[in-house]
């Protein structure tokens, strides 16, 4: 045995040599197939468990900025045993197998991959030739058979505009090299069809990320169907290149939630053809133009409006004290006269309510300075409000917009792609700019305010036509007191609710601009809260002037806009038929009950008269304030409430999604109706015959020159107005993809769109419309008419 020994132990080391060689020649077999390859050239070949096949092309002979297209297919390979791509470049490993299989349902037989640009992996100081290789392999036990072609790109690269074809399984991506002076660029897209895809903006690194499964790991990006739009500033890639990349989404859904997905062959096999545009976006020098030209014509206007009514109020004063007028002094009046006829108020205000005609000293026997104490509550108020609800909402906005930049996905907002610039961190700095106009027109409304009531309080110690000095108003004012002796004028002049105007309108802008930073569903009511409350206190204003003692009170009307508010944001969020029904309701009942407080003056109370004809009280004194005698604030009544059971079957019937524009639908037209109402009832002449005597019950009150000019401009601008924002370059009631099939290019200066001027057309009829609020009763033939004269309606 020992001289077997060494004999044993040299045939062992023998038989593992050779065990070991002939692992490495099998090895060697499947690593070493390597195969040299032109370029636009079809390679069929098979491949299994045992076969691997390399693919090797030189890249050094081409030239920069030139891509490659690797396209391969293989019909009977099969999910367990796919065909794998494995593409070797210096920098970066790119793999795929045939079947491509996408969301886990989806398998393509055919896919191709764009590598990376020539010059972005040439290593200049390499002293050998430069190449990538492509590794074809399977796990098949089987040889499944597979094609491969290599295809040079020669435009690659993007200056003006390319079409492209895409589909799931053949992604495209471009390159574009800002050019020099050139800082921001505006990124297009436009299809014929509606197969949903996704546009994204991606920085020069490698891989790109260009299947449906990672297209959102990097950069900016936003699904499409006929249009998509990214602007791209040079800011966000310092290198100055980008990749313009399109990915074809294997079904709809992405853009319309509610398509039925259906997965056949055509499916699998669909197109998209786009059309990418590169645009040069606004410039620095005209985006400062539109910034200065926009605050200029606003500050412009307000100054110009404001030196205008100096100077006709100047002029007017001027008239007044060169004409030799006589009036009889207003005496002093006893205080204890005013607290006396409050005392008695309570005893005669059925009669002076209920009677036909109705006039104004009925209705402002309460003091002057305790109502207009009251009435500063709604600016005081509105004030504190605006601060708790608005710091939440900057606070939330800012927080979408950081969402947005760091995600890259302008999904999550409802722009106007088409024109939307970036600046200071927003996304689309032009629609939150253009609501500068509320607050500048809001502001200068509140100034024009401060001096019409400074005027008014220096009339309300001199007598503008004697000089002589009163304690009681002369001209527009007005304490109570039912003195004989002591003779009041005009409307009564509270400024409160006008200040609360002007603040609404100063929040209304607020409030639209940090809508605009994000606008989507969910952050709809801040753009809307502030126009509920100017359409209300516009329409309790006009119901002030002639019913000044029996206004709701501040509580009792921010009470109702919080209930407003809270059935909007529920009807935004479930916008159902259960929601619509109590909705029809609950408004009917509510603009029922409003209307029987409207005519009767608040002198007939439903459960009172409820009450009293329960326990057998019903005596002629609370029937007879259910008579019907006024037949123009009953045909009033009967438009507005018909109009609003036909919004709330409409909101029934068509179950729409924006609860918050119906309510504000609603509101402006009953705004709308009742100022036409007041006009029409100040303009009337009616007279009433007794017997041989003729009396006129209502002479007809002029409106101010000024007022007929403020009431046209108003009209003018709104027209304006409403025909911009019936553009509609945006919808959230649809997907994102959706919304941005209406988007449009800018219409004005290249930096503002169809909504941006809607901003500003309807600031400035805001404005003339609350002007026409301030002066209609300006007129000689009302502020110095009695109000035992004046008429209420």
């Amino acid at each position: 045995m020992a001289t077997l020994a060494p004999f044993l132990f040299v045939s062992f080391c023998l038989c593992f040599c050779l065990e070991q060689c002939d692992g490495a020649n099998m090895m060697s077999t499947v690593l070493m197939n390597l195969k040299e390859c032109q370029f636009n050239t079809t390679y069929n070949g098979t491949t299994s468990l045992d076969d691997a096949i390399v693919y090797r092309y030189r890249t050094d002979r081409l030239p920069e900025t030139v891509a490659v297209r690797i396209s391969t297919f293989s019909s009977n390979s099969t999910t367990v045993y796919p065909v794998l791509f494995v593409v070797r470049e210096r920098l970066n490993v790119l793999s795929w197998q045939i079947p491509l299989v996408l969301r886990d349902v989806y398998e393509y037989s055919y896919a191709s991959r764009i590598l990376c640009p020539v010059d972005l992996n040439r290593n200049l100081d390499q002293a050998f030739p430069e190449a990538f290789t492509v590794t074809v392999s399977s796990q098949s036990t089987v040889s499944v058979p597979f094609s491969l072609k290599a295809d040079i790109l020669e435009g690659f690269t993007i200056q003006d505009s390319r079409n492209v074809v895409a589909s799931a399984s053949t992604p495209v991506y471009l390159l574009y090299t800002f050019p020099e002076g050139l800082d921001s660029v505006h990124i297009q897209a436009n299809s014929v069809d509606k197969t949903c895809a996704v546009l994204s903006i991606q920085d020069i690194k490698c891989p790109v990320f260009d299947l449906d499964s990672d297209v959102d790991y990097q950069g900016k990006y936003q699904t499409m169907t006929t249009f998509g739009a990214i602007t791209v500033t040079k800011k966000m890639f310092p290198p100055g290149r980008f990749f313009i990349v399109l990915v074809v989404k294997p079904n709809n859904l992405d853009c319309d939630p509610n398509e039925i997905n259906e997965m056949n062959q055509e499916s699998l096999q669909k197109q998209k053809h786009v059309t990418i545009s590169v645009k040069t976006a606004i410039t620095a020098s005209q985006f400062y133009k539109a910034i200065g030209l926009t605050v200029g014509v606003f500050f412009g206007f307000c100054i110009g409006t404001i030196l205008t009514y100096i100077i006709q109020w100047c002029c007017r004063k001027c008239g007044e004290e060169n004409a030799v007028t006589e009036r009889t002094p207003i005496v002093n009046a006893d205080e204890n006269d005013g607290c006396q006829a409050m005392e008695t108020l309570d005893a005669d205000k059925n009669f002076d309510r209920t009677r036909t005609p109705i006039y104004l000293s009925s209705l402002s026997l309460k003091r002057e300075k305790k109502s207009d104490k009251n009435f500063k509550l709604y600016f005081k108020n509105l004030l504190a409000i605006a601060i708790f609800y608005g710091l939440p909402v900057l606070q939330l906005v800012i927080a979408y917009q950081k969402v947005l930049n760091i995600t890259g996905n302008n999904d999550i907002c409802y722009y106007n792609f088409a024109c939307a610039y970036p600046w200071v961190g927003m996304s689309a700095f032009n629609n939150v700019f253009s609501n500068i106009g509320y607050m500048i027109l809001g502001f200068l409304f509140l100034v024009i305010v401060y001096i019409r009531e400074y005027i008014h309080r220096k009339q309300s110690t001199t007598d503008m036509t004697t000089g002589t000095k009163c304690c009681l108003p002369c001209i527009g004012m007005g304490s109570s007191s039912r003195n004989n002796s002591t003779k009041l004028y005009g409307i009564p002049q509270h400024y409160g609710l006008f200040y609360a105007m002007g603040l609404a309108m100063i929040m209304e802008g607020i409030m639209s601009a940090c809508y605009h930073v994000c606008p989507t569903l969910s952050n709809f009511q801040y753009d809307t809260s502030f126009m509920y409350v100017m359409a209300c206190l516009c329409i309790l204003k006009i119901y002030q002037n002639r019913h000044p003692d029996i206004t709701t009170k501040v509580h009792t009307y921010y009470l109702a806009m919080a209930v407003i508010i809270i059935v909007a944001v529920i009807g935004q969020l479930y916008s159902t038929l259960a929601f619509w029904v109590v909705f029809m309701c609950a408004y009917m009942t509510f603009s029922l009950r409003l209307s029987i407080e409207f005519y009767y003056k608040g002198r007939w109370e439903v459960r009172k008269l409820v009450i009293d004809c329960f326990h057998g009280r019903c005596c002629k004194t609370n029937l007879d304030g259910v008579r019907i005698d006024h037949k123009d604030r009953l045909c009033l009544l009967l438009i507005g409430n018909l109009f609003s059971f036909g919004i709330s079957l409409y909101g029934v019937i068509k179950q729409p999604q924006s609860a918050a524009m119906v309510l504000l639908v609603a509101l402006i037209f009953h705004l709308t109706l009742y100022c036409a109402f007041y006009i029409f009832m100040k303009l009337l002449q009616k007279k009433q015959t007794n017997g041989d005597t003729v009396r006129c019950v209502r002479c007809g009150e002029k409106i101010p020159w000024y007022t007929c000019l403020f009431i046209l401009l108003a009209v003018i601008f709104w027209g304006l107005a409403i025909w911009m924002f019936v553009a509609n370059l945006t919808s959230w009631q649809e997907s994102p993809s959706g919304s941005r099939e209406h988007n449009a290019e800018c219409w004005f200066l290249g930096f503002y769109d169809k909504h941006d001027i809607w901003h500003f057309f309807s600031a400035i009829s805001l404005f003339f419309s609350f002007m026409i609020l301030l002066t209609f009763d300006d007129h000689d033939t009302v502020s110095k008419k009695s109000r035992d004269n004046i008429p209420v309606f």
